[in-house]
């Protein structure tokens, strides 16, 4: 199983709803054969993306809020190429995102 480590420290204004520090096996795994990769965000941009989509009715999870702001940055990376590659995002009622 990947962890963010012993030496990971949020930043002072973490926002973030993590449970626990770790990822699941399956996950681990997908990373671990390179069909996924992991991505970070600041959590004040997150924060930001999630209140844009509060305005529009949609309350996400801080959990979801990193996800989305994933989804926001592959999508506007893919408008900006000749070639385009689809982002696919699944958004559960209880804040999971796939």
């Amino acid at each position: 199983m990947y962890t963010l480590g012993h030496n990971f420290v949020p930043a002072p204004i973490h926002g973030g709803g993590l449970c626990h520090h770790g990822a699941g096996v399956i996950v681990s795994q997908l990373l671990r054969d390179q069909l996924i990769e992991a991505v970070a965000h600041d959590n004040i941009e997150v924060l930001r993306l999630a209140l844009v989509l509060l305005e529009g009715g949609i309350i996400p999870a801080p959990e979801a809020s990193n996800g989305i702001a994933t989804v926001i940055g592959e999508s506007t990376n893919a408008m900006r190429k000749v070639f385009q590659k689809p982002v696919c995002s699944i958004y559960a009622d209880m804040g999971i995102l796939i």
